[in-house]
């Protein structure tokens, strides 16, 4: 994947000077992106490290749904 988002800037670097707002605009939402995903990914080894070294149960799929919803809609 990192290979894709690397062909993708570049090719939206050559595109710059003919096209500077799409390009400008595709180059913002995939650094976003890009953030978010690492942050998902930080979380998950946090989560990791804690399913690994703590004693913590398991939770229901619809108590997992719920604080989902509720995390999404606060």
């Amino acid at each position: 994947m990192d290979s894709r988002v690397y062909k993708i800037k570049e090719e939206l670097k050559l595109l710059k000077n003919k096209f500077p707002n799409v390009t400008e605009l595709w180059e913002v939402y995939i650094n976003k992106k890009t953030e978010l995903f690492e942050q998902s990914l930080t979380e998950c080894e946090n989560l990791i490290y804690k399913l690994n070294n703590e004693k913590v149960h398991d939770l229901s799929e619809k108590l997992i749904l719920l604080m989902y919803l509720l995390n999404n809609t606060t």
